[in-house]
């Protein structure tokens, strides 16, 4: 073809034929290695068997999930994707174990590796691509095949069970809780699962070593999950650590959960950068080996691994020392023992006197996990003998302790009061005598639960922006009178229980929870003004000022234990009965509603007339798997 220009037969340079050469760019090869792979990946019959087993395998799971005596428990999108997520992590780690190996051996399965290594293309573009097309041809139909799995089950449930009071397929179909789940939490441990993979074949070349290396780590860690070896650090794929509740999710151990995402992003780009600096695309010889260890070139590459590893470095010893300070960390580990090897002995079997009286003024701060008490515990001695002493249990996190011995202020160290490593023990100037009474004041401040734990997990008692569980069971919000066995044991097996002696059935059993002897609770609670608080007994007032609800609850019959349920809750009356529930939660309440009536109603004429004014049903969020009455 004749060029403008040039005279037949005239020699005339490239650049005279008008033509040019550039490398291609990363973002172009990317999105051609993509379109290659995602073609052969298209023809992997693999994932068209695999899709429909993902189906009935999540469907099953969310169906057969039962609840306390076997009742039947109503999923909702949230739920099903938590308890799903783990079943999702593992078969997308061993989908991208096969899949993605493969497409890293590829080009040499085709013998045409030599010439994609000689190309200008770089090899994070070609890595980039790969990677793209996996998530696209594999992770995205695994994906798929749950949401359709958690919407076969939403629509049967509305249909055939007992959701139909009042639910409907529309209430129940959303797949935004899918997206809260798996992004944040599936993405990063998919990408750091592919740096690794990459990481590996970069150093060993071979795709079966690669198999056996990764199914090792695999195995491995399922060990360490198994015998309870792990903590949010090394969690990198984050097993059992998505807590979902409607009310409000992902609110316990945030900072830890955002961590360990944000720790294993950084170590997938460790992984990555690392597999491009030592992925081979030329064979390497004696004199090239040689130059990599010259001093200068070992200094530059040292510090370009440590200018890569530093987020790594600095996100993992910000959770680990989270997870060091947490409510399971070694610090609080330590003073437990601490508590048990000091008091123990003295302890464990001493008498105390009986609460016979709570008065407490409660302030909760929902945002900040936070509270302050102010409260008097009215002691009796109910044993045949003097108590000359008495031992009281704070929690943990209490902080700024203040006690008086009735209206007396006393402290540590003057005869009355004596902080025995975490256990408060109180000498009154004169014994208590049988039948006698003495009044212990306290005040502080703390949060509720400290967090993190030091594994993905529950809490038993909490306050959370989405509600507020706290019981008298543990000190959790109030003290708790002598001596709580168990503290301090350690990960080994819990001591055998106390054989009693052959006549000890005569005596007075004190019961495995709860107070043991009829006491009386007045509780002031306050807190936001769209909270609503329920305490123990009837509602003496509710009143608002200045953006805070103050609830005061008094008992109108003694009870066993104490405990405080809040949330932004609205109200469904019945008969004599009421059930507080999240707003959303509007399913099956007539039929709950019709079961408390009936039982308070017959309950008291085949058994004994229910003794308390009110009988409630009070929802709160399902990061603890308990409900209580007493």
């Amino acid at each position: 073809v004749p060029v403008p220009g040039v005279r037949v037969g005239e020699r005339s340079g490239l650049e005279g034929l008008g033509m040019t050469s550039r490398r291609p760019g990363l973002l172009r090869t990317a999105l051609v290695v993509m379109g290659a792979e995602m073609r052969e990946l298209a023809r992997s019959p693999g994932l068209y068997l695999f899709i429909p087993l993902i189906v009935i395998q999540v469907t099953g799971v969310s169906l057969s999930a039962t609840g306390a005596f076997d009742t039947e428990v109503l999923a909702t999108p949230g739920t099903i994707a938590a308890r799903s997520f783990n079943t999702v992590t593992i078969l997308s780690l061993l989908l991208l174990l096969f899949y993605f190996t493969e497409s890293l051996w590829r080009e040499h399965r085709w013998r045409v590796a030599p010439i994609t290594n000689s190309t200008p293309a770089s090899s994070a573009a070609m890595l980039l691509g790969k990677m793209a097309a996996i998530l696209v041809a594999v992770e995205v139909p695994l994906l798929a095949g749950v949401i359709v799995a958690a919407l076969v089950t939403l629509g049967i449930q509305a249909v055939m069970s007992s959701a139909g009071g009042g639910a409907s397929l529309a209430d129940l179909i959303a797949v935004g809780p899918f997206f809260r789940v798996w992004i944040p939490f599936l993405l990063p441990t998919v990408v750091l699962w592919m740096g690794f993979l990459a990481l590996v074949w970069s150093v060993v070349r071979s795709r079966f070593a690669v198999y056996g290396i990764a199914l090792a780590v695999l195995v491995g860690t399922g060990l360490l999950v198994q015998f309870d070896k792990t903590n949010w650090v090394s969690n990198w794929h984050l097993w059992s650590g998505v807590q979902w509740t409607d009310f409000g999710p992902f609110q316990l151990d945030r900072s830890a959960l955002v961590l360990n995402r944000l720790f294993a992003l950084s170590l997938a780009v460790l992984f990555t950068a690392l597999a491009l600096w030592i992925w081979p695309r030329r064979i390497q010889d004696p004199q090239s080996t040689l130059a990599a260890f010259r001093p200068a070139r070992a200094w530059r590459t040292a510090t370009w691994a440590l200018l890569w590893a530093l987020p790594a470095l600095v996100l993992g010893t910000s959770l680990a020392l989270e997870v060091r300070h947490g409510r399971e960390g070694g610090i609080l580990e330590r003073r437990a023992k601490n508590y048990r090897r000091a008091n123990v002995e003295t302890w464990k079997d001493a008498d105390q006197p009986a609460i016979k009286a709570i008065d407490a003024e409660v302030e909760i701060d929902p945002d900040a996990s936070a509270f302050v008490v102010k409260g008097t515990y009215t002691l009796r001695n109910g044993h045949a003998r003097a108590l000359p002493r008495f031992a009281v249990t704070p929690g943990s996190t209490f902080e700024d302790l203040s006690w008086t011995i009735d209206g007396q202020a006393v402290a540590d160290g003057d005869g009355v009061a004596r902080n025995s490593a975490g256990l408060w023990e109180f000498t009154p100037r004169e014994p208590i005598p049988p039948g006698g009474e003495v009044r212990l004041g306290f005040a502080y401040h703390g949060v509720q639960p400290q967090q993190p734990g030091r594994n993905p997990s529950g809490a038993s008692e909490f306050i959370l922006p989405a509600g507020v569980v706290l019981t008298a069971f543990s000190p959790s919000f109030l003290p708790v009178m002598g001596f709580v066995d168990g503290v301090g044991l350690g990960d080994g097996p819990p001591p055998e229980g106390k054989r009693p002696e052959p006549e000890a059935w005569r005596g007075v059993t004190p019961p495995l929870f709860g107070f043991g002897y009829d006491t009386m609770v007045r509780l002031a609670v306050t807190g936001p003004e769209d909270f609503r608080f329920n305490g123990p007994g009837v509602l003496l007032s509710d009143t608002v000022a200045d953006g805070k609800r103050t609830m005061v609850w008094q008992t109108d019959a003694p009870v066993r234990i104490a405990n405080l349920v809040g949330g932004r809750l609205v109200e469904h009356q019945g008969e004599s009965t009421s059930i507080w529930h999240l707003p959303a939660h509007h399913w099956n309440l007539d039929d709950m509603q019709l079961a408390l009536d009936s039982a308070r109603h017959w309950y008291s004429e085949w058994f004994w007339p229910y003794p308390w004014k009110e009988l409630r049903l009070t929802e709160f969020p399902g990061l603890a798997g308990y409900a209580q009455g007493f």
